[in-house]
C-alpha cells in the first residue's frame, strides 16, 4: 500500500487514472486476501503500536510527489508560462 501510495502521488499527473486503477486494485486485493484469510488456519495475529517507520515513509513521498509533480507540470506542458 505504501509503494502503491508513492506511485499514486508521484505520477498522477502524467496518468490520471492512476487512482481509480488504485482503488481497483486494492479492492481486488482485498478480496484475495479475504478469500485465503477464511480458507486457511493461520495464527492469531498481535496488534502493534503504529505504523512506526512508515509514518516518516509516507510523508517523504508526499515531499518528493509535490516536487515532481511541479516539474512535470513546469517542463513538460505549455499551460504554466
Amino acid at each position: 500500500i505504501i509503494i502503491l501510495h508513492g506511485y499514486i502521488m508521484m505520477f498522477a499527473v502524467v496518468f490520471p487514472l492512476m487512482p481509480l486503477l488504485a482503488i481497483c486494485n486494492n479492492y481486488l486485493e482485498l478480496k484475495v486476501d479475504f478469500y485465503n484469510l477464511t480458507n486457511s488456519k493461520r495464527p492469531v495475529p498481535y496488534a502493534g503500536d503504529g505504523i512506526g517507520v512508515w509514518k516518516n515513509v509516507i510523508a517523504v513521498f508526499n515531499i518528493i510527489a509535490i516536487f515532481s509533480n511541479m516539474a512535470l507540470l513546469v517542463f513538460r506542458t505549455d499551460t504554466v508560462t
